[in-house]
C-alpha cells in the first residue's frame, strides 16, 4: 500500500478510556498509635494515613475508527500496581502503574485493517468519598468502619502506547497508517475521571472495583489516522 504523507502537527483529540479492575488494598502496619487529626474544612475528625498498596487486575476494549466498543468483540486483559494515603477526611491521594493491552480488527470490510498494542500507563489521583466514617465524639472512635464507600476520582497521567497495524487487501483513500517507517508521538497525556466500591473486608484489607474514563490528547492509539471528521474518535476502556 502506497502511503500518504503524515502531518507531523500532531492533532490533539479526546479520547475517552474505560476500565474496570478489581484492586486489593494492603493496609501496612503502623507501630505508632495514629494521631487523632481535626479539620474544620469537614468539621471532623480523622486519622491520616495509613499507606496503602493496591494489586489489581481487569479488562480494557477498544473503540476507535476500526471497531465500537459496544460490539466487545475483543476484550484483553489489564493489570495495575499502585499506591495511596488519606491525607485529608474523605480525600485520598495516590498513584497507580497500569500494564494493557488494545487489539481490534477492522469492521469496514473495504480496508481490512488490524491492530495490536502494548501500553503503558501512570497516573496521579485524587479519591474522595462519598461516605465516609465521621469521628464527632469519643464514642466514634471504636466504631467500626462502613462496609461500603462510594468515591469519586480525578486525575493527570500519560501512556505510553506501541500499536502495530496490519493490512490484508489496499487500503481505501479513507484511512492510512503511520507505522510503517513513519515518526510520531508514542507518549501521550490523559485526565483519568472515574467512580467506584470499596468493601471494606479489615483494617488491613478492602477490595475495590473501578470504573474509569481516560481522556488521552493522542489520535494515534490505533496506528490509523482518518482523513474524515472522525477520525477523532478513538478510546478504549
Amino acid at each position: 500500500m502506497n502511503l500518504k504523507s503524515f502531518n507531523k502537527t500532531a492533532s490533539i483529540s479526546l479520547t475517552i478510556s474505560l476500565t474496570f479492575l478489581l484492586s486489593f488494598n494492603l493496609l501496612a502496619q503502623n507501630r505508632k498509635k495514629p494521631e487523632l487529626q481535626y479539620s474544620g474544612f469537614f468539621d471532623s475528625y480523622y486519622f491520616r494515613g495509613p499507606w496503602a498498596f493496591t494489586l489489581g487486575g481487569g479488562i480494557s476494549a477498544y473503540n476507535g475508527d476500526l471497531a465500537k466498543i459496544y460490539n466487545f468483540t475483543q476484550i484483553t486483559p489489564a493489570f495495575m500496581v499502585g499506591a495511596n494515603y488519606k491525607l485529608w477526611p474523605r480525600t485520598t491521594f495516590g498513584g497507580e502503574f497500569t500494564y494493557f493491552n488494545l487489539q481490534a480488527q477492522d469492521t469496514d470490510t473495504t480496508r481490512n485493517i488490524s491492530f495490536t498494542s502494548v501500553n503503558y500507563e501512570l497516573d496521579a489521583f485524587a479519591r474522595f468519598n462519598l461516605i465516609e466514617d465521621v469521628v464527632r465524639v469519643a464514642a466514634d472512635r471504636n466504631r467500626k468502619p462502613k462496609k461500603v464507600k462510594p468515591y469519586v476520582q480525578l486525575g493527570i497521567g500519560a501512556v505510553l502506547f506501541n500499536p502495530v497495524s496490519n493490512y490484508t487487501a489496499p487500503a481505501t483513500d479513507t484511512a492510512f497508517m503511520v507505522s510503517e517507517g513513519m515518526a510520531y508521538p508514542r507518549v501521550a497525556f490523559l485526565i483519568p475521571i472515574g467512580f467506584g466500591l470499596s468493601f471494606w473486608m479489615s483494617h488491613r484489607v478492602q477490595i475495590l472495583t473501578d470504573l474509569n474514563y481516560k481522556y488521552v490528547f493522542s489520535d494515534l492509539l490505533d496506528d490509523v489516522k482518518l482523513r474524515t471528521k472522525e477520525s477523532n474518535k478513538d478510546s478504549y476502556a
